[in-house]
């Protein structure tokens, strides 16, 4: 039998990556937390409401892209008031997928333009 670490130490690692990694490592973090999914969630919006760097916080929002939750739409939404424009550019691109079904998401990237 073989035996996991539990999925919530793995998600703390990639946080942290998220925040401290070099661009590599922030890429692969990345694409860990898609994998991981909806149960990363609850980390990436901690980590995007907390005060970071916008290149945290965009990266944040690229490992949202491919999470099909609720939760990471609305978090989306939300980044789209971003000041910076890296910011607002990564939640654009989290909210794509959601474009063609998604009547708020619509409304919102069309009050944006």
């Amino acid at each position: 039998m073989v035996i996991r670490t539990s999925s919530s130490k793995e998600i703390e690692k990639l946080v942290a990556r998220l925040r401290d990694g070099s661009p590599v490592q922030r890429e692969a973090a990345i694409a860990r937390l898609r994998v991981i999914g909806a149960r990363a969630i609850d980390r990436l919006v901690a980590l995007l409401r907390a005060p970071a760097p916008a290149i945290v916080h965009a990266s944040a929002l690229k490992a949202l892209e491919g999470i099909d939750d609720v939760r990471s739409r609305d978090l989306a939404l939300e980044s789209l008031k971003a000041p910076t424009p890296a910011v607002a550019a990564a939640a654009v691109a989290a909210l794509r997928q959601r474009l063609g079904s998604d009547p708020l998401v619509l409304d919102a990237i069309t009050g944006l333009a």
